[in-house]
């Protein structure tokens, strides 16, 4: 989801997760740690415990600010966006098929996101306004209510 500071794109994922009754994991900026390898170890957890959620339940992996978790490698002077970028496709690529989990990332510049996560196949839809946020995630919750079924 894109669209700009404030517009509810955060808030908007917190009410379907409570709606559909599913653990919210949300995951932002502040995953990036002081020491080398720890922000990597920090997205790695993120996803476990989403997956461990999903034994229980509905659960919803939510990247908020995904241009801060993982910018544009254009001027990675530490090799940290690089890394990152990796390691979330890994993440992504390894959880594409885990029942009940429903992975979404919002962010406010769409410009700084690193052209990986753009492309076909790494996230289902690409919406850059809240009217097309809200019917994605009604057919997210829609998805998510189908699944509980099952």
């Amino acid at each position: 989801m894109t669209g700009p500071p404030g517009c509810g794109k955060t808030s908007l994922v917190k009410l379907v997760a409570k709606q559909c009754d599913a653990f919210l994991v949300k995951v932002g900026d502040s995953i990036h740690g002081s020491r080398p390898g720890e922000s990597e170890q920090n997205l790695r957890a993120a996803f476990l415990q989403a997956s461990a959620a999903c034994s229980e339940g509905l659960c919803i992996l939510f990247l908020d600010d995904i241009d801060a978790i993982c910018p544009r490698s254009r001027d990675d002077s530490d090799g940290l966006a690089r890394r990152m970028l990796a390691e979330l496709l890994r993440l992504l690529e390894k959880h594409e098929y885990v029942a009940r989990l429903a992975v979404i990332a919002a962010t406010s510049k769409p410009s700084d996101i690193d052209p990986c996560l753009r492309r076909v196949g790494r996230f289902a839809k690409e919406v850059e306004n809240l009217i097309k946020c809200v019917y994605l995630v009604l057919c997210t919750y829609k998805y998510i209510y189908l699944n509980l079924l099952i």
